[in-house]
């Protein structure tokens, strides 16, 4: 009987090995191969509980070696590691992996670690992280600074207030590609409102009062406002939210859709004590059950741990 169990231990732990060694073949064959695989990596493999560190391990090298515009590819490979396995050892890695990507001189690289250092928790943002974060904000040639602004006001940098008022406020200057709403001074500004400046919260509630435009104040400035997660921006939406505000006729194919209706996807975290389950997708009865709450003007509880 001992032999049969002493028997069947080896075999499961020769499977057990042979299944690993067949996922690292795999995994290292992806890396190599990583523009030629017509799959994303979330999907190409499943198991990252039990495969991240080692993981994380092999593609380190991929991502010092490579420089060029394919360097990115590895980066998206880094962001899935943290965000699949959600270990705060190996996510505190990948968030200092993408910080040091985001002084990188390949822009897609640059604009992809940027974009992605927000999803990460503020807790793993130690005195090392900020510090490689404020100097970013300061290298001179950054050019990814509208989102690295606003980074600093998700971390709550108020030790980089007075340097976004000297270089930012004021510093607009119209150009053909480019709206104000993805200007550094009013990055600087949302920054500085989430930050709690009394100035910027009021600069920034009058400029959305005053938009004619229904597209950039329901789809663009919104946003926004929901980022400065303050008690003034968030009325702002749920003011809209709750009205009879609608798409207006020169946008024929949603003509008569509220204008705010969309705004249930981020003031459903943004709000602690929303009642209701935080859903992917929101049907008309849920945004009516929203709306219906919302409108009874409940005191709100805001989330200001989340970008």
């Amino acid at each position: 009987m001992m032999k049969i169990i002493l028997m069947f231990s080896l075999f499961v732990i020769s499977v057990n090995y042979s299944d690993a060694q067949t996922r690292r073949d795999s995994f290292l064959y992806y890396l190599e191969n990583i523009r030629e695989v017509n799959q994303p990596f979330t999907l190409y493999f499943k198991d990252f509980s039990a495969d991240s560190y080692w993981m994380y391990d092999l593609l380190v090298p991929y991502i010092e070696k490579n420089k060029t515009k394919n360097a990115v590819d590895y980066f998206v490979v880094a962001w899935s590691l943290a965000y699949k396995s959600q270990k705060k050892d190996l996510n505190k890695k990948v968030l200092n992996l993408l910080i040091g990507g985001s002084s990188s001189n390949e822009i897609n690289t640059r604009e992809h670690c940027v974009l992605n250092l927000k999803r990460f928790e503020k807790e793993l943002f130690g005195e090392e992280e900020i510090k490689k974060i404020k100097n970013l904000l300061h290298k001179p040639s950054q050019d990814q600074l509208f989102n690295l602004i606003l980074l600093c006001g998700y971390l709550d940098l108020k030790s980089q207030k007075k340097y976004l008022k000297q270089h930012y406020i004021g510093s607009y200057q119209p150009v053909n590609y480019k709206s104000y709403y993805e200007s550094n001074e009013w990055a600087a500004y949302l920054a500085l409102a989430r930050m709690g400046d009394r100035n910027s919260i009021t600069y920034v509630i009058q400029h959305y009062r005053a938009e004619k435009d229904l597209f950039d104040k329901c789809k663009i400035i919104s946003r926004h406002l929901d980022y400065v997660k303050r008690k003034e921006s968030l009325e702002q939406l749920i003011e809209i939210f709750t009205g009879d505000l609608e798409v207006p006729p020169e946008y024929p194919e949603i003509k008569g859709t509220p204008c705010g209706q969309n705004f249930i996807y981020f003031l459903a975290k943004s709000i602690k004590n929303y009642p209701y389950p935080i859903k992917r997708v929101y049907y008309p009865e849920d945004i009516e059950k929203a709306r219906a709450w919302f409108a009874t003007r409940p005191k709100i509880i805001i989330n200001r741990d989340i970008f």
